[in-house]
This record gives C-alpha cells, structure tokens and sequence, in this order.
C-alpha cells in the first residue's frame, strides 16, 4: 500500500487530514458459483487492488504531548473502488476509519510519524457477488513535511 495525507490545522488539537492510497496485490481467480448458483469468492489478504479516499480528522492528545512527541487519535470516513481483475469483479467501499499513533519533531518542519488504523465498512460487488463487509488494519511509519 502506498498512501499520502494532505493535514490542515483547523484548532490548535485538530487537523483536518485527507488522504489517498492504492493498494496493489495479486491473486488468482477465486469466486466461483456453488450447487445452489450463489456466487461465492474466497481471496485473500494479499489479493486485489484499490484506490481509496479518507476524510478524517487528526487530535493530537495535549496532556500527553511534548515539544517533541505528539500522540494523536484520529476518526473518519473513507471510500473505495476495490478490483479482482482475475475474476473481473468490482466493488465500491464506503469504511469508518480509527486509528492513533505518534509524531515525533526531528527538525524544523520535519517530523516522523508512526500509527495504526481500523477500516470497517461494506462493499457491493459486480458480477453477482453483492455486497460483502470490509475489514483492514493498516499498520504505517511515514516522514511530514510543513509546507
């Protein structure tokens, strides 16, 4: 997964975080049509790819912060497009985002930032698979940059 954040103060605790990533996978044709014509897909963890958009909102924690190390939580919305090219299906996602982490100020301007984040929605599908629920973690390490 490869993802960017575009964060815009809103108070001295919040920023406004949007955000873009895809996801790139692979995998072999895994749906297929049972006894009873139900359209069944068991893919995996590492199958697919995606584009998704999140809009979130970033709270750094003021009792825990310092100069230097800033806790923060953060809670959203996201959207989706999820593709299984081999069995040519696709699904449009709509997720709550959750998730908290740390960052940490290495220069002026520039800091790094590790966290981890919660995606818990529902898809619907083409090609007869309907709608399925969502559920990621993503685990992530990144370098901020004020602009």
């Amino acid at each position: 997964m490869i993802a960017g954040h575009y964060y815009y103060q809103l108070t001295d605790q919040d920023w406004w975080d949007g955000s873009a990533s895809f996801v790139f996978g692979g995998g072999d044709p895994e749906c297929f049509r049972d006894r009873m014509n139900v359209v069944i897909c068991d893919h995996d963890l590492a199958d697919g790819y995606a584009g998704k958009l999140g809009f979130a909102v970033r709270r750094f924690l003021p009792t825990l912060s310092s100069g230097t190390f800033w806790p923060f939580v953060r809670a959203g919305l996201g959207v989706g497009i999820e593709r299984f090219s081999d069995d040519d299906t696709t699904g449009l996602a709509f997720l709550l985002l959750g998730g908290g982490g740390l960052r940490a100020s290495v220069a002026e301007g520039i800091a790094v930032s590790a966290g981890a984040e919660l995606e818990l929605g529902l898809a619907t599908f083409s090609n007869g698979v309907g709608g399925e629920p969502q559920l990621g973690l993503n685990i992530s390490a990144g370098v901020e940059f004020n602009l």
